[in-house]
């Protein structure tokens, strides 16, 4: 299978830069494309102005799952549709060979994003986490042949934008 079919994760990308600033225009249009694209266009978008409040968020008994659900059932039609084109071996070798060298990088910019600070290592962890949940869901969709409405498209474009779609809660997707 073609690398090239897969794009580049910039190095330049500013990950988890705007954690906890104010949600612009930009970032409104872009949690809305993903709540479309996700099946939940009726949810509000809410910020989490702080690594209390995004740890708050992650730890809310409220927390719907539906999201997750939908991500993990389009993850698993994905794989198996691209797995039959190119064979399960390939398809895993080039989603490895996209998140490969973003595991530490990933790390090493939540550990640099003043915003999650106060939340210490874990948060760090956690969010570096979710970013090559990302990377690599962005990295199936183009496998995939996805159109750039995708759901894993338009959630790696919410991390592109320095931000951390934490979940939904309370009825809202809540941006860090």
């Amino acid at each position: 299978m073609a690398r090239a079919v897969l794009i580049a994760v910039a190095d330049r990308a500013r990950w988890f830069c705007r954690l906890g600033t104010t949600l612009t225009g930009e970032d409104h249009r872009a949690a809305r494309a993903y709540l479309v694209a996700l099946g939940q266009p009726e949810l509000e978008v809410r910020l989490a102005a702080d690594a209390a409040s995004a740890e708050a968020i992650m730890r809310d008994p409220g927390w719907d799952t539906r999201w997750w659900v939908r991500e993990e059932a389009e993850r698993k039609r994905l794989t198996g549709r691209v797995s039959r084109t190119h064979g399960l071996r390939a398809t895993l070798e080039a989603l490895s060979a996209a998140t490969e060298g973003h595991t530490e990088n990933s790390f090493r910019q939540a550990m640099a994003a003043p915003a999650l600070a106060p939340g210490g290592e874990a948060l760090a962890r956690a969010a570096a986490g979710a970013l090559l949940m990302a990377l690599h869901g962005q990295a199936l969709a183009r496998l995939g042949g996805c159109e750039e409405s995708h759901l894993f498209m338009r959630k790696y474009a919410l991390f592109s934008l320095g931000r951390w779609p934490l979940g939904v809660a309370g009825g809202a997707l809540h941006l860090f």
